[in-house]
């Protein structure tokens, strides 16, 4: 059976708060009256439910939402910074990840925009160098200038290509794409103008040279020719799982210049690593492969410099003053930039003690908002000091303790009032209920969402009966149940007038004095009857012995019980119970307090 707060003293039940009692609702109307109260609530508020209901369903937002999305984004127009500022590092985002799941869908795409511009700047700087050569040596009117004009003169070559010749340091003028299974040529790039042989003879010389190193020189599978120098003419070789790039190089190349091969080969199996897998003997799928292969056209040259005669002493003057002045500079430059760095390093201490100062103070107040029976009212942080407003429930945690914990118990970075609050969440009800009636041991208590306040266990009567009153009064409890709380005092009177009653006095013949048998019989029954009254007597009553059976045999039993120190013993002269007339069969009765 449930026991409600208040049941039990006779008074009404009321909020905890004081708080006044709610108005009556339909249910203690009559029944007329409800049934008209729901049709007019119906009327007037039915449409409006059901349109809430409808709203409040997740697939019916969505497709608000999806019809009002684009006239919303059109309404907005192409023009809207907001928008273009809030979709851009979502649209960033997807287009990086899907570059760096299919690099080669991208390549493909931008390859055909890219190509052509590589081309033409590679073309647009070599022109520019023949040029800017062709107009040095044209107006340099030197014994090397007069020299480089005569073996042009002599050779029939432009002067501007003999000039490249003696000032070039190395230029990659062909480069080429060939398949390491078949040996076939699949690219070929080359400098406008470039002499050299036919680009499938050397494709086949490069085949025939890797093969004859490998069966006469016995080396290993993956070593082969890296570089072959013929004249002026370096070739140089780099191999790929799949394919070996070669280049023909004028002059002496930078140790460097392999990486940039390797890189462009690299790219190639990257791009085209299915064709060069698959590949049949077409070459036309390697026509994007061009940028990678012109990229690797490179060169360098160095136009020699006139040395122009200067006076000494001039030098020597003009090197004095540049010192001088040097000397002040570098001591001014050295002391704005001590300054600058000190300035510096005090603003980045500054921001970064301002920044940590902050996350602590987010930190504590996370901390805080995840503290059960503690509310975080009011918050602001400015200045680097943190001002709150806190509720808290007197079983809560201080929040003092907490702040000194997270490092902020100076007053000059927090500011922090706590104001009184009572927490109805269900271990806080339960704390209070424990803290007011202490349970003893075999009881245990617990609250749940509902606020309903179970008690389960054995008790003595004194405990029951207080928890039974009182339980109601604690703050968040709504319901009292102690179903299956035992009242220990009540099951052992139970317990021993069941015994009593199970216990049968003999008492046969018409002597006064009774017999051994029959006095234990009768001692027995006021050792039970004394334990049950003190049983009662914690209950909060009283009780009595009853004496049933002829009166002769109940006035003796009485007279020896009371010989016993036995309860009062009432008689009642009926009919034996198991039809013997000798017997006097006894039983307990409770009584109010103070009754005799």
């Amino acid at each position: 059976m449930n026991d409600r707060a208040g049941h039990g003293n006779g008074r009404s039940l009321r909020p905890a708060n004081g708080a006044p009692s709610p108005p009556a609702g339909p249910e203690s109307q009559a029944p007329g009256e409800a049934k008209a109260f729901e049709e007019l609530r119906s009327t007037l508020l039915g449409p409006e439910q059901a349109q809430l209901a409808k709203l409040a369903d997740p697939e019916e937002q969505v497709r608000i939402v999806a019809d009002a999305l684009p006239g919303a984004l059109a309404r907005r127009g192409a023009g809207d910074r907001l928008l273009s500022a809030a979709l851009r590092p979502t649209v960033e985002d997807n287009l990086v990840q899907t570059i760096r799941r299919q690099p080669k869908l991208f390549a493909d795409l931008l390859a055909p925009i890219l190509a052509p511009g590589i081309r033409r700047a590679i073309a647009l700087a070599f022109e520019g160098t023949m040029a800017a050569i062709q107009q040095l040596t044209e107006q340099t009117f030197t014994a090397r200038g007069i020299q480089w004009r005569m073996e042009a003169w002599r050779t029939g070559v432009p002067v501007g290509e003999i000039a490249l010749r003696h000032t070039l340091r190395y230029r990659v003028e062909q480069v080429f794409l060939i398949h390491r299974e078949t040996g076939v040529l699949l690219q070929f790039v080359a400098v406008p103008g470039a002499p050299g042989p036919d680009s499938d003879m050397v494709s086949a010389m490069l085949t025939a040279l890797s093969q004859f190193v490998s069966d006469g020189f016995k080396v290993g599978e993956g070593e082969t020719i890296g570089g072959l120098t013929v004249g002026e003419f370096t070739l140089w070789v780099e191999r790929g799982p799949l394919a070996y790039l070669a280049a023909s190089i004028r002059g002496t190349p930078p140790a460097d210049l392999r990486e940039v091969f390797q890189d462009a080969l690299d790219s190639i199996h990257q791009l085209q690593g299915q064709a060069l897998e698959k590949f049949s003997g077409d070459p036309a799928p390697f026509e994007a492969c061009r940028p990678e292969l012109e990229a690797c056209l490179r060169s360098e040259s160095s136009a020699p410099a006139a040395k122009a005669k200067k006076d000494q002493s001039q030098r020597r003057r003009r090197w004095a003053r540049q010192l001088a002045v040097a000397g002040v500079v570098a001591g001014l430059l050295a002391w704005g930039t001590r300054s600058w760095l000190a300035t510096r390093d005090r603003r980045e201490a500054a921001r970064e003690a301002a920044h940590a100062q902050h996350e602590q103070a987010r930190n504590f107040l996370e901390k805080l908002r995840r503290r059960p029976g503690l509310v975080v009212a009011y918050d602001d942080y400015r200045a680097g000091r943190l001002r709150l407003l806190v509720l808290r429930d007197p079983l809560a945690d201080d929040p003092a303790a907490l702040a000194l914990a997270a490092g902020l118990g100076d007053e000059a970075h927090l500011d922090m009032r706590v104001e009184p609050w009572v927490s109805l969440r269900p271990e806080f009800v339960e704390r209070r209920a424990r803290a007011r009636f202490t349970p003893p041991d075999g009881v245990t208590m617990s609250c749940d969402n509902a606020g309903r306040l179970r008690a389960e266990g054995e008790a003595r009567s004194a405990w029951v009966r207080r928890f039974r009153r009182e339980a109601g009064a604690v703050p968040g409890v709504t319901e009292v149940i102690t179903t299956t709380l035992v009242d220990g005092d009540e099951k052992r009177f139970r317990e021993l007038n069941l015994r009593l009653e199970s216990l049968r006095v003999l008492l046969s013949g018409e002597e006064e004095k009774l017999r051994p048998e029959q006095s234990a019989a009768l001692g027995e029954a006021a050792s039970l009857a004394r334990e049950a009254a003190a049983a009662a007597v914690a209950m909060g009553r009283g009780t009595k012995l009853e004496a049933r059976g002829e009166m002769f045999r109940v006035a003796a039993a009485a007279r020896a019980l009371a010989a016993l120190d036995a309860p009062t013993v009432t008689l009642r002269a009926a009919p034996p119970l198991d039809g013997n007339p000798n017997i006097v069969s006894l039983r307990l009765l409770l009584t109010d307090a103070g009754e005799d």
